[in-house]
């Protein structure tokens, strides 16, 4: 299977969790939108990390988990500042719905997500 296809099946369980997680703060527990979201993000990264280090990318054994979390963190984290911006835009100046403007925000952010990671994890020691 080619390897952003599998990046981007290997995402869906950690979609599935921060969008439920996003839907339950907004709807249920009245968080503010924008913290709401940046809850989920930060949770979805974790969950992607693990599942790329050890689904999706063919890792060097020698490479650190921990360094290579630490890295993998901040890179995404960037991207996912970028995501959460631009979903504080859309939904609270042009009253979007939270849930289209993260459906979009995860097919705009896949590619560049995927092209990182794959440098990260696929580099040569």
């Amino acid at each position: 299977m080619n390897k952003f296809l599998r990046f981007m099946c290997a995402g869906i369980p950690a979609f599935l969790v921060a969008f439920g997680l996003n839907y339950l703060l907004v709807t249920q527990l009245a968080a503010p939108k924008p913290l709401a979201y940046a809850l989920a993000l930060i949770v979805q990264l974790g969950i992607n990390f693990f599942i790329c280090r050890y689904f999706v990318f063919v890792v060097h054994p020698t490479f650190n988990a921990v360094k290579s979390f630490i890295v993998f963190f901040n890179g995404v984290a960037f991207f996912r500042l970028l995501d959460w911006g631009l979903y504080v835009l859309l939904t609270s100046h042009f009253h979007f719905p939270f849930w289209a403007v993260q459906l979009f925000n995860i097919a705009f952010f896949s590619l560049l997500r995927f092209e990182f990671s794959r440098g990260l994890f696929e580099r040569k020691p």
